[in-house]
């Protein structure tokens, strides 16, 4: 899994050639800024030298790593619910915690439980389908990870959370070679990125295959981790102190339950210095205990307190002379971050194309076709994939129809007759003399962050996205999708002739995705012989109490025949769309709607629970849990079925607009959806 996510510094000798990176923005460091309330320097001297029977305990050595067999120390009881539990020292590891690639802190399906041990939140790891490691909170929160995950550090006030795989057979002791240097493995790199400490880069060598060897940068200010199966190649980055550890043999140990009271039996008395060296004031953690002079990793007693976390070192001004971090490389035509479906990815470095030379499907006119031998059939066979209009539409090559196995593929003329996809246009009334009248009427969008452009798009009424909202969104941690906000839009609209003959103000509701009309038959059906009319469609309103009708809206763009990064000028100006170029409708084919945004509204302004799409599976609060009928924190989503709440909660909503937006009408009547 690691394979997929590689991130390349500028500055190293040799980098991978993936484009498939993991996004960075998400990975600094969470430490607090704030200065500690310093403590007298005789409470932190008797601090740093009694520590060994107090902070130990939550210590796992960064100095221990080459014993053989591993020695065994106490992982930190929680106060009041926690039992000591004997793990291998090189197991289980503290001051970091697993974040979701894509968002959240659990793998799907897993809620947050409350555990007695970091042991016990193993065994429920070791225990749940697809699970890899869990984080074990200083409170007894246990939350579990699958391989979509990766490690960050935690902020000093939650030192003693602990990180661990679902069984610790599959851990590893690793020796350092040598002393540090500037030299690093400059073999083919596994993975590569920033890291949340040297554990945290020693635990990703653990669940790498084929890793044998780490080169972890003391310098730089990022913890720089590269990982390779090899060290024959050594490259050098000089001004950098850089550590290579070599695996050593598997740990042949599983976690076992200790008994209820143990000794503690310090280390042993030739510690090493730690991670950032061994006075205190290098670790934030013993900083933030008020730990700020003397040395802490290991102290005078040789004892390495629980402070000793593996943290950043603290950031240090710059010389003139020294050499800085490796740096995101320059954007260039072909960066990830210029293509909007690349970037909606978290793709770093060169998409389109790689440094392969191959475009991503990600890229604005989708993947570079892989090379296809020239079948041996006519020109004109319908057996090419060319020769059929929606296979060559997606970029197909070759045999589709049948395919070299015999199969027709579902983008076969063949197959898409069988599915209706072309049907005879409908028998309508006579065209009325004018257009349907004018309507301006409010329609809702619920999104994430990202922002799209409005051609050809879905919308909903506010009772329908509402629905929506309850039904499908607020009930997962993080939200689907990761939705953040409501936005609202002023929407002047009206129907064609051809529609109005028919007695009706709306088509029939058509879904667009990614700007694309995806029914089969939109232009013979919709376009052709109504014009780019807006449609609609009444929605379920029997599993959410609402105050009034549901519905969905469809809003034809230009070129509704294809996705929006397929767009050309030639298809804009041969399918125009319906919306009108200044701000008068006039009801022609080209011309049946206007849109105006109208203000937004954040949905954790509705929940009162601020961020939560990033705090949810750490704090617990839920927006609404379908099994209790109720949030976790809030109550704003209470009672889904209720209708009086369901009521209040749409007033609300239009309060809440009016509030923020006082220039636009606080409300307006929907117009009935008079589609079917």
């Amino acid at each position: 899994w690691l394979k997929q996510y590689q991130i390349r510094p500028s500055g190293l000798s040799r980098t991978t050639d993936s484009a498939e990176v993991m996004d960075n923005s998400d990975a600094e460091s969470l430490l607090s800024t704030e200065e500690p309330q310093q403590r007298s320097f005789a409470s932190r001297k008797k601090v740093a030298v009694l520590g060994g029977a107090v902070l130990a305990l939550g210590a796992v050595a960064a100095v221990s790593l080459r014993a053989s067999p591993p020695p065994t120390v106490l992982a930190k009881p929680i106060d009041a619910i926690g039992l000591s539990v004997a793990v291998p020292e090189n197991c289980f590891k503290h001051g970091m915690y697993f974040a979701n690639f894509h968002g959240g802190h659990n793998m799907p399906g897993t809620f947050q439980t409350v555990e007695t041990s970091a042991a016990a939140c193993q065994a429920r790891c070791a225990a749940t389908d697809g699970c890899m490691h869990f984080t074990f909170w200083p409170s007894g929160g246990c939350l579990l990870t699958d391989t979509n995950s990766y490690l960050k550090p935690v902020s000093a006030a939650y030192s003693d959370a602990v990180v661990g795989p679902k069984t610790c057979d599959a851990t590893y002791d690793y020796q350092e070679e040598g002393a540090a240097s500037s030299e690093y493995c400059a073999d083919v790199a596994i993975f590569q990125s920033p890291s949340a400490g040297h554990f945290a880069c020693q635990m990703m060598c653990d669940a790498a295959e084929g890793c044998k060897y780490y080169s972890f940068w003391l310098t730089g200010g990022q913890n720089w981790c590269m990982l390779t199966a090899s060290c024959d190649t050594k490259g050098e980055q000089s001004g950098h102190s850089i550590q290579i550890w070599k695996r050593k043999v598997a740990n042949a140990t599983t976690t076992t339950e200790a008994p209820a009271v143990a000794v503690f039996v310090p280390p042993a008395a030739n510690v090493t210095a730690g991670t950032n060296g061994t006075t205190c004031s290098a670790y934030p953690a013993c900083v933030a205990a008020g730990i700020s002079q003397g040395d802490c990793c290991p102290n005078a007693d040789k004892v390495s307190l629980g402070c000793c976390n593996g943290f950043p070192p603290v950031p240090v001004t710059q010389t003139a002379d020294s050499v800085p971090a490796p740096q995101p490389e320059p954007l260039t035509s072909a960066s990830c971050s210029l293509a909007p479906e690349c970037e909606k990815l978290k793709l770093q470095g060169n998409c389109c194309p790689n440094d392969a030379g191959i475009s991503l499907g990600c890229c604005p006119g989708g993947a570079s076709p892989a090379t296809v031998p020239v079948p041996d059939v006519a020109a004109d066979s319908k057996a090419l994939c060319s020769n059929n209009e929606l296979c060559k539409e997606s970029a197909l090559e070759g045999l589709c129809c049948p395919n070299p196995a015999g199969v027709d593929l579902g983008c076969c003329d063949s197959q898409q007759a069988k599915l209706g996809a072309a049907p005879p246009p409908p028998v309508l009334l006579p065209a009325a003399s004018t257009p349907g009248p004018l309507m301006t009427f409010y329609m809702y969008r619920v999104d994430n962050d990202q922002e799209y452009a409005l051609n050809g798009v879905n919308m909903a009424n506010l009772n329908g996205d509402t629905w929506y909202l309850h039904n499908e969104v607020v009930i997962s941690c993080p939200r689907k999708f990761g939705i953040t906000r409501l936005t609202r839009f002023k929407v002047s609209m009206r129907a064609t002739k051809e529609l109005y003959g028919q007695s009706k103000n709306f088509d029939s509701f058509v879904a667009f995705d990614k700007a694309k009309c995806t029914v089969p038959g939109c232009a013979e059906l919709h376009w052709k012989p109504l014009g780019y009319v807006v449609g609609c469609s009444p929605n379920d309103n029997t599993r959410v109490a609402l105050p009034g009708a549901p519905a969905w809206y469809s809003l034809p763009g230009t070129c509704p025949s294809k996705f929006y990064f397929q767009k050309t000028e030639t298809c804009n100006a041969a399918e125009p769309g319906g919306h009108c170029v200044g701000s008068e409708v006039t009801g022609e084919r080209d011309c049946t709607y206007t849109v105006e945004q109208a203000g937004e509204i954040r949905l954790d302004e509705l929940s009162g629970i601020a961020n939560y799409n990033e705090n949810c599976a750490t704090t617990g609060q839920r927006e609404y849990d379908e099994a209790t009928d109720k949030g976790v924190g809030t109550s704003f989503w209470n009672g889904k079925a209720d209708a009086a709440s369901g009521a209040a909660r749409v007033k609300h909503i239009e309060q809440l607009f009016a509030q923020k937006f006082p220039q636009w009408p606080a409300h307006l009547d929907d117009v009935p959806c008079d589609s079917v």
